[in-house]
């Protein structure tokens, strides 16, 4: 019975009978569990659990991107196909410019990176001001600078026609110093040259990047960073001129995720045009050298995150990467036939190759041509990947026939990987049951990347969707998330409340029950920049200084920190509103119960573990709730997770769960 029926006859009841003695009875039930023999444990998939990144709402320029420069190389153009989406205006583009100042392509860093500013000035000055990384709702500067802490800045300039030196700090847009002023003098060379340095925040505030040009003749600067030197990976040398945001970094390390999936989603594969297509060899080398290009979502990406740095942020959280190439097939949901490439063409033939060198750039050997441009990055040891997802949401023949061609290319080099193949958008129909033919046909050793963003009432009934699945094929459910009922318009933050978390909880209670089945699962999408929301639920809201976790994430963290390697049949009965599962790890000792209460009862829990024999306790977590409308806010910390005591007598666990809670049960035996 879906809960919503089943608190809508409760209700029914309560006021029959308008006696409170009754309610409080019928909103008070029994829960019995009871672990079957450890006979009947099952191995399930090391790599259940994991994130995927995509960046959508700003969530990698503006978010994992360190870098506070908006628009950092003056690239910024229009979206084919999306213009109405493009938030800003292209002669500025974030950045504010005074007449001495323009935009130019007469002396390019490089033929990728073709637009330059050019200063022109006659024994003066000239400032040029950039706006940053903000919410939509603010006006003026969004550089967010903290008092005391260091922020390194790097810029080119050819200043072959120019003496003088530039000065630069972080000012507020009334011109108040919020770092303080470092003078570099500019060496007059017909090359670029890259200059350096750090400032420090005198005061805490939102402000503008400004430089500004002392001297005299032409001048042309290019690709400005100016990141937090706190940031994860700033000054390593693997990492170059590239590093992560630390506080959302530390989001996704608490996880403790097994794998990363990346870049995409819909962003992987482009859309509306093959300009538009993500080549991951133009995302990798030099900052300055890589192809900025509008992604899918309407906004421009730096590629300052580009395929390598996808590699070490999974290797820094411990987890398996996951990259995501393209099948020769652009956005199918947006574009319909998604304008596929011939098979015979040569740019189809490019699409099957740059899918074997990624391979050989992550796995590859130093005397291999893409290992060793790898290691001359300063990752010598290969990332020794094991899967590779060829397409995203893609369907039907016109997928599939190209599938075939890249995963055969695959297979012969490469038969070690796994190749992760599509069932589309959704979770059921025509399509889906083609795609499902197609791989039980000729691609069974695949990984099928499931997708569905449904009603949490769905998700919940999803508990068990993969009990009665063939067990020949495995399956990846790429990206889920439950889409909630409560939400505002001008607050669609509200949509990542407990009666999504509640729902989801429930569902993976059937994941890790069929993690035999089910290799890996991924909710979607992981960041959002407020104010830029292209896409809601997120697991993940920040802004310009503050990070806030869903209840989704509490779910998500709860979930990943607590999984054992083996599933542990239940004789509980599931549904209705309580579900449980448990897994253990003897390697390690441990046991990890699960219950979801997403009735508006308490339940008094019963768990009979004496087949797992001497057993203690370690520590109850715990999300709940007095109302599904319920969310985290910036400022608003309304749910997280608490603990408290249990207790056991003779190999049994009770206590009462609160109504609309998820309880995680450590165990040591």
């Amino acid at each position: 019975m879906p809960k919503r029926t089943f608190l809508a006859l409760l209700l029914a009841i309560v006021l029959a009978t308008a006696c409170v003695v009754v309610v409080y009875e019928r909103n008070e039930t029994d829960y019995h569990i009871e672990a079957t023999s450890l006979e009947n444990a099952y191995s399930i998939s090391e790599n259940l659990y994991g994130i995927f990144i995509e960046d959508i709402n700003y969530a990698v320029d503006g978010g994992l991107n360190s870098n506070l420069i908006q628009n950092n190389s003056f690239e910024y153009t229009y979206i084919l196909g999306a213009e109405e989406y493009a938030p800003f205006e292209l002669e500025s583009s974030f950045w504010e410019l005074d007449g001495a100042c323009s935009l130019a392509t007469e002396r390019p860093i490089a033929t990728t990176n073709p637009t330059q500013l050019k200063v022109t000035i006659n024994s003066g000055s000239a400032v040029a001001y950039n706006l940053g990384y903000g919410e939509l709702d603010v006006k003026g500067g969004s550089v967010s600078v903290k008092e005391d802490k260091g922020y390194g800045l790097t810029f080119f300039a050819n200043g072959k026609d120019f003496v003088g030196s530039v000065r630069v700090s972080v000012v507020t847009d009334e011109g108040e110093p919020l770092t303080d002023e470092k003078d570099i003098t500019l060496t007059r060379a017909t090359d670029y040259i890259k200059y350096t340095c750090e400032l420090t925040a005198v005061k805490s505030g939102l402000g503008k990047f400004k430089i500004e040009a002392l001297g005299s003749g032409t001048l042309y600067l290019d690709t400005f960073s100016l990141r937090p030197t706190d940031s994860y990976g700033y000054g390593q040398e693997e990492w170059g001129d590239s590093s992560v945001r630390l506080d959302l970094f530390n989001a996704l390390k608490a996880l403790n995720p097994s794998f990363v999936r990346f870049p995409g989603g819909c962003l992987a594969e482009g859309a509306f045009t093959w300009e538009n297509d993500y080549d991951w060899k133009s995302t990798i080398g030099a900052n300055e050298l890589r192809v900025q290009i509008p992604n899918v979502w309407g906004y421009m990406q730096s590629m300052e995150i580009g395929f390598y740095e996808y590699f070490l942020l999974t290797e820094a959280l411990g987890a398996t990467a996951v990259p995501v190439v393209g099948a020769g097939v652009l956005c199918q949901a947006r574009g319909g036939s998604g304008n596929p490439l011939d098979i015979d063409s040569p740019e189809f033939e490019e699409i099957v190759q740059n899918a074997l060198d990624l391979i050989e750039f992550a796995n590859g050997g130093e005397d291999t041509p893409y290992g060793a441009l790898r290691a001359s990055f300063g990752h010598k040891e290969p990332f020794n990947i094991k899967y590779i997802a060829v397409g995203n949401e893609n369907w039907g023949a016109v997928y599939y026939d190209r599938f075939e061609v890249i995963y055969n290319a695959i297979k012969a080099k490469y038969p070690e990987i796994t190749v992760i193949s599509s069932s589309g958008p959704h979770p059921s129909g025509v399509e889906y049951d083609y795609d499902w033919a197609r791989i039980r046909e000729s691609f069974a050793d695949t990984v099928v990347d499931e997708h569905y963003y449904v009603h949490p009432d769905t998700l919940e009934d999803f508990y068990e969707r993969y009990d009665d699945f063939s067990r020949a094929t495995n399956v990846f459910v790429g990206e889920y998330a439950a889409h909630s009922d409560y939400f505002y318009w001008w607050d669609v933050v509200t949509r990542n409340n407990m009666d999504a978390a509640l729902s989801e909880a429930a569902f993976l209670t059937g994941i890790e029950r069929n993690g035999d089945v089910v290799d890996m699962a991924t909710y979607a999408p992981l960041l959002c920049k407020y104010g830029y929301q292209q896409w809601a639920p997120d697991l993940i809201w920040f802004d310009t200084d503050e990070v806030v976790l869903t209840p989704s994430y509490l779910v998500q963290y709860l979930n990943m920190n607590n999984v054992g390697s083996e599933y542990l049949p239940l004789s509980a009965e599931q549904g209705d509103g309580v579900y449980s599962s448990l897994t253990i790890d003897r390697e390690r000792g441990k046991a990890y119960l699960k219950i979801v209460n997403a009735t508006a009862g308490r339940v008094n829990v019963s768990a009979e573990l004496s087949s797992l024999g001497e057993f203690e306790v370690l520590k109850h977590s715990y999300i709940r709730t007095s109302s599904l409308k319920t969310y985290n806010d910036r400022g608003k910390e309304r749910v997280k997770i608490e603990s408290s005591t249990l207790t056991q007598t003779d190999g049994t666990i009770a206590c009462q769960m609160p109504k609309l809670s998820y309880s995680v049960i450590e165990i040591d035996f």
